[in-house]
């Protein structure tokens, strides 16, 4: 226990010197926010309401879908997984590390922008702050799972970009936190359902905190993303 304890600590201190990782999970989201707040709170004051949940969906996104992928597949992609085969290091301990570092990093920025708001651009804080974070929570580890998903499918960083891309644009235009997600086109409405943003942004806003309807498509999409991945996963370990 203690010596994959001791490797979740050093991939997230290795996070920090990888400038890709580095720009995902902090620098872009975090100069996005700045900016986008100030211009939406000088906009349109009502949306000072939900600039936090906006703001760290998007920021949650960033870092899931472009910095969480980056590491596994140097990992997977690479003669490295053959070192550890021979090692006799498991591959899901190496999974499982970049899920709890990606998890640290993006639990840094959350409460960055759930701090800063309030101060900064006079954002509203959610009215249930428990209910927030645990939804919040949730979020992210899907999130973390989609990235995981992505870095070992791609075999090269043009197929991991692409990847990113697929799932990260229509998350930021589906799912409400640019605009009313009711302004789409019906069509649209039904495509953003398959995104946990979409779902994630109901519930973070929503007055009376968590509810099953809103939880339950959410989880339902966590529950694909596992099935997918360990089929993935099993067919990664054979190649």
């Amino acid at each position: 226990m203690s010596g994959f304890i001791y490797s979740a600590i050093l991939q997230w201190k290795l996070d920090f010197r990888n400038k890709g990782i580095l720009l995902a999970y902090y620098i872009i989201p975090l100069i996005f926010y700045l900016v986008m707040g100030s211009v939406f709170s000088t906009i349109n004051p009502l949306s000072q309401q939900t600039l936090i949940q906006s703001m760290t969906i998007f920021s949650i996104s960033m870092g899931a879908f472009f910095g969480t992928p980056d590491p596994l597949l140097e990992l997977f992609a690479s003669e490295s997984k053959k070192a550890y085969k021979v090692a006799n290091v498991p591959l899901w301990a190496m999974l499982a590390t970049n899920f709890i570092s990606a998890l640290v990093h993006m639990c840094i920025v959350s409460v960055i922008i759930y701090i800063s708001a309030p101060i900064i651009f006079k954002a509203n804080l959610p009215t249930n702050p428990l209910s927030y974070f645990l939804a919040l929570l949730l979020f992210i580890t899907i999130s973390i799972l989609i990235g995981i998903l992505i870095g070992i499918t791609a075999k090269k960083i043009s197929t991991m970009t692409m990847l990113s891309q697929l799932v990260f644009l229509p998350s930021l235009l589906l799912s409400g936190i640019m605009f009313p997600s009711n302004m789409l086109p019906s069509f649209f409405v039904k495509v953003s359902k398959v995104f946990p943003a979409t779902h994630s942004m109901k519930i973070l806003t929503a007055s009376d905190g968590i509810t099953l309807s809103l939880i339950i498509p959410l989880i339902a999409i966590g529950v694909v993303v596992i099935g997918a991945l360990a089929l993935i996963y099993q067919k990664a370990l054979k190649d």
